[in-house]
């Protein structure tokens, strides 16, 4: 009896930590794993990410612009991708906006139709004939305001500087470029991680964003279930509780 008692109370710590292993692996193929391989277009550049915590608004009034210099333009942007949505006062959807592209011997724009909800706009644009250095204007060309969500949270400005309605402000409008063709980003794995690298100015050498990536990818999940089989098996097993 105390033979049965005693391998169960090694038994079931092991058997929880396999059952919350199975439930990880589980969710990883479900969820994570078809969010990696989905197609979507492919990604051609992040000159100004988007917040990791609070998304900064900035207001663009009817007429006016909203202008961000210093942005690379890859070779293979051939869409723009951003957020906007409707002024507070809009009454039929948000207004439209036009959206130009200039550098050194490129010129590039196109338009986001009015009557928008709000949400992330992808537009088709003409990619330059070699990656440049330009700027981004999104001109408000409807009769009321519209909103364009960035950032201005240290982590994540980028070099560009945003100019709104001809007033310098801190933040960037958060800008990605994509390619006409589709891939996923398990893919794209190697190309992300070199933009990351890029935006920590090579402190974060792409090497080291892999070791990264793979120590969260597996070893945080397994130091979970490893912290679960310890907790359980140090539990008391009340054998030496009298009454």
């Amino acid at each position: 009896m105390r033979r049965r008692a005693l391998r169960a109370s090694f038994t079931l710590p092991a058997l929880s930590a396999a059952l919350a292993l199975t439930l990880i692996l589980a969710g990883a193929l479900v969820f994570f794993l078809p969010y990696l391989t989905r197609l979507r277009p492919a990604l051609a550049g992040v000159p100004a990410p988007a917040p990791l915590v609070s998304i900064a608004e900035f207001t663009v009034p009817p007429g006016r612009a909203a202008c961000m210099s210093t942005v690379a333009i890859d070779a293979d942007a051939s869409l723009v991708e951003f957020s906007l949505k409707p002024g507070p006062h809009a009454k039929a959807g948000g207004p439209p906006v036009e959206v130009t592209l200039s550098a050194p011997g490129y010129h590039a724009s196109t338009t986001v139709p009015g009557g928008y909800p709000g949400g992330l706009a992808t537009m088709p644009i003409t990619p330059p004939r070699q990656s440049v250095i330009g700027s981004v204007c999104f001109r408000n060309v409807g009769h009321s305001s519209v909103v364009l969500e960035g950032s201005n949270e240290p982590r994540t400005i980028s070099r560009s500087s945003l100019v709104v309605a001809g007033n310098p402000v801190v933040g960037d409008v958060a800008l990605t470029f994509g390619e006409r063709r589709e891939t996923s980003l398990l893919a794209q794995a190697g190309e992300v991680f070199g933009h990351i690298s890029n935006l920590t100015e090579g402190l974060l050498p792409v090497w080291l964003i892999w070791v990264i990536a793979a120590l969260a990818a597996f070893a945080i999940p397994m130091g979970i279930v490893a912290a679960f089989y310890v907790a359980l098996r140090d539990l008391p097993s009340g054998d030496g509780v009298t009454a």
